[in-house]
């Protein structure tokens, strides 16, 4: 495993378990915990994609990676952070749940799809070509 690739499994790891957190903070109905947990979360997920999206622009440039929908996903993702962020849990609890379900929902979805896209060109050797590389 790459030094990259360490890197983006610790970020998922910590993303995921703060995801989890917050979602079981949530369901609980602990919106002093849940709040805790999600700003924790918002700035861990913002602080992975400011990294994957650099890691992206160079590997769209040299290896031909569609990183457009892997961004596309990030700019929905930041979208419900903000969307969240300004909810009121307390005064729309359903509300937060659903919208936050939907956060967990596509950032599972987006790690799928990071994972088949990206992570075969992190694995290749330095200086291999990249889309059609044996």
């Amino acid at each position: 495993m790459s030094e990259v690739q360490a890197a983006l499994a610790a970020q998922h790891r910590r993303c995921t378990a703060l995801l989890d957190q917050s979602q079981a903070a949530a369901h609980a109905g602990d919106w002093e915990l849940f709040a805790g947990r999600f700003a924790a979360l918002r700035a861990a997920l913002l602080e992975h994609f400011a990294y994957e999206e650099e890691l992206l622009a160079a590997c769209a440039r040299e290896c031909g990676v569609p990183a457009e929908a892997l961004c596309a996903q990030h700019r929905e993702m930041r979208q419900l952070l903000e969307t969240l962020t300004a909810v009121s849990p307390r005064h729309d609890p359903q509300g937060c749940r659903a919208e936050f379900g939907v956060l967990a929902s596509l950032f599972r979805e987006h790690e799928a799809r990071e994972a088949a896209a990206l992570y075969p060109v992190l694995e290749r050797p330095a200086g291999k070509p990249g889309r059609d590389a044996a």
